[in-house]
């Protein structure tokens, strides 16, 4: 059985209070939310509840947040794309983010089944003086039972635009064959991969910043499986690692350090820590 599934999320400031709007469709939905003691910041968990993706599955995901509001999203737990016959799995992610507002994305890693068909696109719409973080995890092949990824189609993309104009751009396609997995071009024989980016106005002082912290901690990025770049407002952090709980941990580390620069009302998610 395949699932339609889609979830609409919007956020706005009422008489000095974060409020919030949730409509859904099928199998997607979020918790009841988690709101800071001022109510100024809210945290969400989106929840899956088939608790994986087949061939022919569809999930559509929309959320804005209004002027002032800071949001934060996750998911309680990872995401699977199972093993496909001839169909695959569809994606599409819309995020609004509006004047003097926040957003972060931040779900658990994505796990890719051997043989799994995935297409997913995500586009962020920021409007002056929006901030959004935004990351994703990729495993490749199941650790726990040493499956590699032998054969598949993964196509990710991500693209980004302030007022209207495209400031960013991104794709991960990996197809069919496991061999660019383990090139010096590609994971280079790593299984989980993951790319953050801050979009932030203030992304050159932001990079400096992290730079100083972690050269005052004594870390040293390994250029052979981490990166942190700046293009324009668009802060870029990539990593490969074997474990995606490495990767997680690292860009915890990151936006802690942009949290202070920025103001973006973080806090840990609690679920984190399950």
């Amino acid at each position: 059985m395949t699932w339609k599934a889609s979830l609409d999320l919007s956020y706005r400031r009422r008489e000095g209070q974060l409020v919030y709007r949730s409509c859904h469709q099928g199998p997607l939905l979020v918790q009841k939310p988690f709101f800071a003691s001022n109510r100024q910041s809210v945290q969400h968990y989106i929840l899956h509840p088939p608790g994986g993706l087949v061939g022919g599955d569809e999930l559509s995901i929309h959320v804005s947040a209004d002027a002032q509001a800071s949001v934060l999203l996750t998911s309680p737990s990872a995401q699977k794309v199972y093993r496909q016959s001839d169909q695959c799995v569809q994606i599409e992610q819309v995020f609004e983010v509006h004047q003097g507002s926040s957003l972060l994305w931040l779900p658990q890693e994505s796990i890719y089944f051997d043989h799994c068909c995935l297409r997913s696109s995500s586009d962020i719409h920021l409007h002056q003086g929006g901030q959004c973080v935004y990351w994703d995890i990729h495993v490749f092949g199941r650790a726990a039972c040493d499956e590699r990824f032998q054969q598949g189609s993964v196509h990710s993309s991500l693209t980004v635009y302030r007022d209207g104009k495209r400031l960013f751009s991104d794709a991960l396609r990996v197809e069919k064959e496991r061999a660019w997995l383990d090139t010096a071009l590609g994971l280079r024989n790593y299984r989980s991969y993951g790319q953050m980016i801050i979009c932030c106005e203030q992304s050159g002082l932001l990079l400096r910043t992290i730079q100083q912290r972690l050269a005052d901690q004594n870390i040293e990025l390994d250029p052979c499986c981490q990166a942190l770049v700046c293009r324009g407002e668009i802060l870029i952090v990539r990593m490969l690692h074997h474990q995606s709980f490495e990767i997680r941990d690292f860009f915890i580390r990151i936006l802690e350090i942009a949290n202070q620069i920025l103001q973006l009302n973080y806090f840990e998610p609690r679920i984190w820590s399950c």
